[in-house]
C-alpha cells in the first residue's frame, strides 16, 4: 500500500510569524497580456498597493508576473541501498543562455494536470521519466520558484523506490524529452550540494532535506520491501 507522509508533523512549531495580512493590499487591475496556446502559462499584469510595514506609507505597484501551472518534482530514494535516483536533460534556458554543457542534473518533475493531485502528478512523473514505482511517498515542502515574477509553485517529494536496476534513456518522444536516468550515493549527492555543484534549486533542496532526514528514512522504510 503506498503511503503518503507530510515531513511537517516531524517537526515543532515554527517561530516564523508572517506580519502582512491580506488587508495591507488592494488589487485595482489584473489584465492577460498574453497566453500559451496549449493554457500552459500566460503574461499578466497586476496594478495594486501595498501597505508598509511600519504603515507609514502606501506604495503603488504596477507588474508583469507569468502566470504558470503548479509543478511537482519527486526525489527517488532507495533506502536499502542508500542511492538517489537522478535524471540528466537538456533544458530550453541552457540552450537559450549558450551554457557550454547544456544539460543539467536534476530530480524527475512535471506540470500537475488540471484534475490531477501533486502526488499523483508525481507518481505519473516518477514512472514516465525514471521507469520507477514509489512504494511510499512523503512531503517534503512546496514553495514558490520566484516570487517577484512567477505564480509557479513547486510541490516537492521524496519517494522511497527500487534503485536496483535504475538506469537508461527514458522520457516520452512525443514530448521531445531524452532523458538519462542513473543512481548516486547520498553521500556522493551531499558533496555535490557542499561544493556547490548542483545548480537547480529542487535537487539543492531535495539533496540539503534528505541529509537531514535520511537516517529517520532509513529507519521508517527498512521493511518497505
Amino acid at each position: 500500500m503506498l503511503v503518503f507522509v507530510f515531513s511537517g508533523s516531524f517537526m515543532s512549531k515554527s517561530s516564523m510569524q508572517k506580519l502582512a495580512r491580506s488587508s495591507d493590499v488592494s488589487v485595482m487591475n489584473k489584465d492577460v497580456l498574453w497566453r500559451h496556446p496549449r493554457g500552459f502559462y500566460a503574461a499578466c499584469q497586476i496594478e495594486y498597493t501595498k501597505l508598509r510595514f511600519d504603515k507609514s506609507e502606501v506604495f503603488h505597484l504596477r507588474r508583469t508576473v507569468i502566470d504558470k501551472q503548479p509543478a511537482v518534482i519527486m526525489l527517488p530514494y532507495d533506502p536499502h541501498t542508500d542511492q538517489v535516483v537522478m535524471i540528466e536533460q537538456i533544458r530550453p534556458v541552457t540552450v537559450f543562455t549558450g551554457c557550454e554543457q547544456p544539460s543539467i542534473f536534476e530530480c524527475c518533475a512535471g506540470l500537475i494536470d488540471e484534475g490531477e493531485t501533486p502526488e499523483d502528478a508525481g507518481l505519473r512523473e516518477l514512472q514516465e521519466e525514471c521507469g520507477l514505482r514509489a512504494k511510499c511517498v512523503e512531503k517534503i515542502s512546496e514553495y514558490w520558484v520566484s516570487p517577484g515574477w512567477t505564480t509557479e509553485k513547486i510541490h516537492l517529494y521524496v519517494a522511497c523506490v527500487d534503485a536496483t536496476g535504475a538506469g537508461g534513456i527514458h522520457g516520452e518522444s512525443n514530448e521531445c524529452e531524452s532523458i538519462r536516468v542513473f543512481t548516486i550515493s547520498s553521500d556522493d549527492l551531499f558533496l555535490c550540494a557542499d561544493q556547490g555543484k548542483i545548480d537547480n534549486g529542487g535537487l539543492l533542496i531535495g539533496a540539503l532535506w534528505l541529509a537531514r532526514h535520511r537516517d529517520r528514512l532509513r529507519q521508517a522504510w527498512a521493511d518497505l520491501k
